[in-house]
C-alpha cells in the first residue's frame, strides 16, 4: 500500500520514452519489466528506440544497446542523426553544409560525453548467456534489443528459441532492476 500510495509524489515517469500519449498510458519504462516496440521492417523501429536511448542518456541513465540489426558504425550515425537533429538523407549522401558540421560537431561531443551511459553492442546474434553477461557488467537502467528474431541458440523451433529469449530478457530486468526494450519484426 505504500509503495502504490508513494507514486503520487512522481510528477513524471522515470524512464520517459518521450512520447507523451503513450508515457500517459504505460508511465514510461519501468525498472522489472520488458516493452516491446514491435512492426513491419522499415517503419522506424530501430530510430525510435535510438532516440529514447539519447534522450536518457541526457538524462544520466545508463543504457545497454544490443544491436544486431545494423552495423556499429550505422548505430552511431543514427545517434548522430538523433543527436544533431539532422535530416538521415545529409548521413547518406555525406552533404554537410557549414551549419550542418558544427551541429554534427556538437552531436559528437554530446555522444563523446555519455562515456559509460551509452554502451553499444553488436555482436551478431547473441545467446541469451551472453547478453546477461554482457548486462551484468554494464548494469544498465535500460537495455535495448534490437531485435528479438536475431537472436543465436538452437537452430530448430525458431519460435520456441524467441519464446526462451524474451523470458531470458524479462530475467535479465527484474534481475538487475532494469528496463528491457525489445524490438520486433512483425
Amino acid at each position: 500500500k505504500e509503495r502504490l500510495l508513494n507514486r503520487s509524489s512522481f510528477p513524471k515517469p522515470e524512464m520517459s520514452i518521450g512520447l507523451s500519449v503513450i508515457d500517459k498510458h504505460t508511465w514510461g519504462l519501468r525498472r522489472g519489466e520488458i516493452f516491446t516496440i514491435a512492426a513491419r521492417p522499415g517503419v522506424g523501429k530501430t530510430s525510435i528506440a535510438i532516440s529514447i536511448a539519447a534522450r536518457l542518456a541526457r538524462e544520466g541513465k545508463r543504457i545497454l544497446f544490443f544491436t544486431s540489426e545494423m552495423s556499429i558504425d550505422s548505430t552511431y550515425d543514427r545517434l548522430l542523426q538523433v543527436l544533431s537533429g539532422l535530416s538521415g538523407d545529409k548521413f547518406t549522401t555525406g552533404t554537410f553544409t557549414d551549419d550542418d558540421r558544427k551541429r554534427l560537431d556538437a552531436a559528437y561531443e554530446e555522444l563523446k560525453g555519455f562515456g559509460i551511459r551509452l554502451a553499444l553492442c553488436d555482436t551478431c546474434s547473441p545467446d541469451i548467456e551472453q547478453v546477461k553477461g554482457v548486462a551484468r557488467e554494464v548494469k544498465p537502467d535500460l537495455l535495448i534489443y534490437d531485435h528479438i528474431q536475431h537472436i543465436g541458440g538452437e537452430t530448430d523451433g525458431a519460435r520456441a528459441n524467441v519464446s526462451k529469449f524474451v523470458r531470458g530478457l524479462k530475467d535479465i530486468a527484474r534481475e538487475l532492476g532494469c528496463a528491457v526494450l525489445a524490438l520486433s519484426q512483425i
